[in-house]
């Protein structure tokens, strides 16, 4: 009898489209969201706290074994020509067959991924992935910086952000916050023409006084800022379909 591998598959939160692109480069750009499960870190701030906190949620319930063929067909159905990737952390699988699988089936659109820059890119992602969203946790996050901050990785993503095929975004809460990534950009060399700043919040009010209160600070330090979309439009201008 001749075994055969199974087929591919991921774990999945949901996949959600069309959507508005909520923050970086491609803000406000129509697109459908790929949601991966799990992450290495613990954000205090965590806007999807049940892909991968266990604590809180019953990860049976909120996460799920999807063959990636049906992944890559539900987010091609909205013709979007934009897919992102993001978590919890997408490049905890990128060691699975199911990543690189997913990779090949959305060859034909732009795919984005959102990633917390502590781990490596596989050469499959490097060759499948149009544009990574590098954001690196600063202490605001909760998390310790031996966790957060992987020095070997980000002079990768630097590195990687030089060849114009990444951009930095930063979540910050104050003035200290942006000196920081200011630190971190001479540290590990990073562009400061590819790196975004971005307040953080989950409602509209702080995100917007935030926001305009750190714009001088983030023009004088020759950064880019961007905001929370999704937050801004609280959600009303953005029909979502669940798939996991």
């Amino acid at each position: 009898m001749t075994l055969t591998a199974p087929p591919p598959a991921l774990i999945v939160s949901d996949i959600v489209g069309p959507v508005l692109r909520g923050e970086g480069p491609s803000l406000g750009r129509r697109c459908t969201v790929i949601r991966l499960g799990g992450c290495n870190l613990a954000c205090s701030w965590c806007d999807s706290p049940q892909d991968w906190d266990g604590s809180r949620y019953d990860l049976s319930a909120e996460l799920s074994h999807r063959l990636v063929k049906n992944v890559a067909a539900d987010a091609l159905a909205g013709d979007d020509g934009l897919v992102v990737v993001t978590g919890g952390e997408p490049l905890r699988q990128q060691a699975q067959a199911g990543w690189p699988a997913l990779l090949d089936l959305l060859a034909d659109v732009e795919v984005e991924v959102e990633t917390n820059g502590t781990y490596l890119p596989s050469d499959e992602s490097l060759r499948g992935v149009t544009r990574f969203v590098v954001s690196p946790k600063l202490a605001n996050s909760g998390a310790p910086a031996w966790v957060r901050l992987k020095p070997e990785a980000l002079d990768r993503w630097a590195d990687v952000a030089h060849h114009g095929q990444a951009v930095f975004n930063f979540v910050v809460v104050d003035e200290t916050d942006v000196e920081t990534v200011s630190s971190l950009i001479r540290l590990y060399g990073i562009p400061p023409t590819h790196t975004y700043v971005m307040f953080e919040g989950t409602s509209r009010d702080p995100v917007l006084a935030g926001t305009q209160r750190l714009a001088a600070s983030v023009l004088a330090a020759g950064l880019n800022l961007t905001t929370r979309l999704g937050v801004l439009l609280e959600g009303g201008a953005q029909p979502h379909r669940r798939t996991a």
